[in-house]
Order: structure tokens, then sequence, then C-alpha cells
């Protein structure tokens, strides 16, 4: 046992002789203690230590003669020593010094954000017009999910289904445009433009500005909207959004329709109402006297006579025509009362115009027969309304040039319908008082069909950009009606 003690007693104490240890202080100009600097081999980073409260620091390195010992510490000069190891403990203090960087000027660049609200109240400010807007940082906070319901936010506006009034004026007194760029309506009778085909995300601001200026367009009354979009989108947006509508007078209900065409869900006619206008012919519905008394055989009599269509009219030639026909006699021929019962009993006979004008207008009524047999109204089960958005935007850099690209597409469909809707027809008579000639109780419909896609494209060079934009539209309406009586005042 007593050997075995022996022989654990020399490997430590020969242990102990091998491993040498460093050990010191380190302190700043003032001789305070610096707590926590890092002492570390320059070539094994592996031994390293860092002094505690009082700046003492003790490292444990192997059998070498001498180290090169680094000092560092935030705000001094790294320190860098030579040390030569005692066979035990060496003794090593070290005094910082402070370091100092001299800078001669620093330059700030900041770009502003056009989606904040501060850049914005900024523009408002220096405008010299009246103007609102909403960014897409409130957009964000409120949480709308499209322009027509984050629009609706600003004072004084309002909407109707995708529609909006601004002070309570609408319609074809409220111009909108994109980036600056006007944005056509198909609809003839209205300037508005849904809205709800913009997703927020893809959004900067919207302004609405409600005074005229001078770099606006002047053929508006009510306000203009510019939308301003994101030309480069800061990272992948992806949305889509659908909504559903329930109509009380229409939906899940048998309502009237029509034959339609496979392409009327997408708003347009697949050449199912196509007709040839070029080879169009208009009926006639108000033939000259010549015209009726050619048609009724007496062409050839006027060409005899050197009669024809481009020759003025007068009552000779009309004489002549009611004589042949055997209204009037030859002998009353200079009499008045009779060339005037000749023409009321001519003109009062419905056989001879009727002959006259189905001759005038023989090749209206082929044309007319060549038309589909579908003019009756036909029952269809009305689902619901539908919108439904998708839209993605992101950008990329190829090289130095960065590619900004957001896309959106919408489609909708809307029925409206109504089972006992009245239509009065006005009348004025000789006296100029205005009435109601005659009036119905009618069965109506509406089929609206609507899609609409914004592409838009940037690309940023170092100096300068450029932004494609494509927006198409179609809208396509069906109408039916169905009177179920009439009664005529």
């Amino acid at each position: 046992m007593r050997p075995f003690i022996l022989l654990v007693c020399l490997f430590i104490q020969t242990n102990l002789i091998a491993q040498k240890v460093l050990r010191g202080r380190v302190v700043d100009e003032n001789g305070e203690a610096a707590i926590g600097c890092s002492v570390v081999l320059k070539y094994n980073a592996k031994l390293s230590t860092t002094t505690d409260l009082d700046g003492n620091y003790t490292l444990k390195i192997g059998d070498s003669s001498s180290v090169v010992v680094q000092v560092k510490y935030i705000g001094y000069a790294t320190i860098e020593s030579k040390v030569l190891l005692k066979e035990n403990i060496t003794l090593k203090d070290f005094q910082l010094k402070p370091t100092a960087l001299e800078i001669k000027e620093v330059e700030i660049e900041s770009k502003a954000t056009k989606s904040k609200e501060y850049f914005m109240e900024r523009v408002k400010t220096n405008s010299s017009i009246t103007l609102d807007f909403i960014s897409n940082e409130t957009m964000k906070k409120i949480g709308d999910s499209n322009l027509s319901s984050a629009i609706s936010r600003v004072a004084g506006v309002s909407t109707n289904g995708a529609f909006i009034t601004v002070r309570g004026i609408g319609d074809r007194y409220i111009k909108t445009s994109i980036n600056n760029c006007r944005i056509p309506t198909l609809d003839p009778f209205t300037n508005n433009l849904k809205l709800d085909l913009f997703p927020a995300n893809l959004i900067d601001n919207i302004v609405i500005s409600k005074t005229a200026s001078a770099e606006n367009p002047s053929d508006w009354a009510g306000a203009l909207i510019d939308i301003q979009t994101k030309d480069f989108p800061d990272k992948l947006n992806v949305s889509v959004e659908s909504a559903v509508g329930y109509n009380t007078q229409s939906s899940f209900k048998d309502i009237i329709s029509s034959d339609r065409s496979n392409t009327d869900w997408l708003g347009y006619d697949n050449t199912y109402r196509e007709r040839n206008h070029d080879t169009f012919v208009a009926v006639n519905n108000k033939p000259t006297k010549y015209q009726i008394l050619s048609a009724l055989g007496l062409k050839d009599y006027y060409a005899s006579l050197g009669i024809d269509q481009n020759t003025p009219w007068n009552d000779t030639y009309y004489k002549l025509g009611l004589v042949q026909l055997g209204y009037l006699k030859l002998g009353d021929f200079d009499n008045s009362k009779a060339f005037t019962d000749a023409k009321i009993n001519f003109e009062s006979n419905n056989t001879n115009y009727d002959k006259a004008f189905r001759i005038i207008n023989a090749n209206a009524i082929e044309q007319n027969k060549s038309f589909k047999d579908n003019w009756d109204v036909k029952r269809r089960h009305c689902p619901l309304n539908l919108s439904q958005t998708v839209s993605f935007g992101n950008q990329s850099k190829i090289k130095d040039v960065v590619i900004g690209y957001l896309f959106s597409f919408r489609y909708s469909n809307n029925f409206q319908y109504d089972s006992s809707s009245t239509y009065n027809r006005a009348s004025v008579d000789a006296q100029n008082n205005k009435g109601i000639s005659s009036k119905a109780t009618q069965e109506i419909s509406r089929e609206t069909n609507t899609w609409s896609a914004l592409c838009n494209l940037s690309a940023k060079f170092k100096k300068h950009s450029f932004t494609l934009l494509y927006l198409p539209s179609t809208i396509g309406v069906n109408n039916v009606r169905s009177a179920i009586d009439d009664a005529d005042d």
C-alpha cells in the first residue's frame, strides 16, 4: 500500500512541476482594476482567461519557456508582450492605455418610406390643395384587405359595394388614376371604378384630391383618386381573398334568364349573339310615297315617265299613281276634294301599306329570320354572388438591377332580380301636358360578370428606374325582362 501512495504523490509532484502558471493584474492608466479584460496566448487562442473583479488573472500554461501574451479591452489599445516563464509561477502585470480614433466627417443618408404615415403627413402639409390620404401603414393597423374597404376610412368618403362616393358626389364626377396614370372605365354610365381589385398589401398610399390643381386633370368635380402601388415590394406578398354575397331577392331562387354562350361567365359573348354588321340590312320604317307606289307595281310606269327615287316628289306624281291604282278617276285629276278623298282611302287601307312594307323590306325580313329563335325567357337557379381576388408581388436582383413585380387578378359575378317591378311610359299631348301613356308589371333580372387584372413590372438601375403597367378589364351585363301584364291608361 505504501509503495502505491508514494507513486501517486510522485506523479502529482511531477505534473505540478510540468504545469507552469502565469499570474498578474491588469489595471488602466489610473490604476483601477480592468474587470473582464481578456488575456490570451497569441499563438494558442484556446489558452485564454479574463480578469476578475480585482483585475487579477491566472493563466495555466504547459511546459513552455516563453509565450506571447495579448491583453484586449474595449476602448484600450491591445497589449502584446513576450513573457519568459519560470519553472512554477510567473507574475506579470499589465497597464492599459486608452486608444482614440479621430472621425473627420460622418454622413448619414436616409430615404423616406412612402408607405409610412409621416411621409404623407408631410406631403399634405406642403400641398397647396385640399387632399386626404390613407397609407399602407394605416391599412396594416386596421386590417383592411383591399382598397374598397380601406378608402371608406377617409373622411367624406362612403362606399356602395365596391364603388365610392366623395362628399355625396359619385359616378361621372370622380376620376381614378394609378401611379398618376388615368384608369379608363368600361361602364359608359359612370367613371367609378371597382377598387376591390387592388389588394391593400401591394399599395403604398391612396391619395384623394378634393380641389383642382394645375398638375391634375380637370374633368372631375367630386374627387381625383390616385392609387400609388409598390414598385418594389419589400418581400414576397401573396394574398387570396374570397367573398360571397347573399341577396334575399335572387340567391337560391329561380330567376328569369336567357340563352347564353359558353363564355358569358367571363363577361363576353363567344359569337353567340354576334352579327355581321357589314351585311346588315336596316329596316326602312318610313318609306317614301314613291317607294310605296313602286312596291305596289308602278315602278315601270314611273320609269316610263322619267321618274325615279331621286326625282323631287310632288302631288302630280302622287295623283298619277292613284289613277293607276284606281283610287282617283282621270276626270277628277284637278279636283282637290276628290284627290283628298283618294289619298285618305289609299292610306287608310292597311293592306296596301303592309304589302308595300314587306316588299320594300324583303331583305331585312329574310335577315331577321336568320336569327335564332331564342327570344323567350328561361328560368335558372341563381347562385350566390361571388368575388375572388388573387395577388402576389416580390422583388429580386439580377446582377446590379433590382426587379420588382406585382400581379393581381379579380373575378366577380353579381345577380339582381325583381319579380314584380313596374315601369311607366311617359307621354306629352298636344297641349304639352305630361302624363303616363301606359304602364306594366314585369320581371327583371341582371347578371353582371367582371374580371380585371393588374400587372406591374419595375426595374431599378443605379441612377434611374422605369415601370410598366398593364390593366385589362372586362365587364359583361345580361339584362332580361318579361312583362307580366299591361294596363293602358
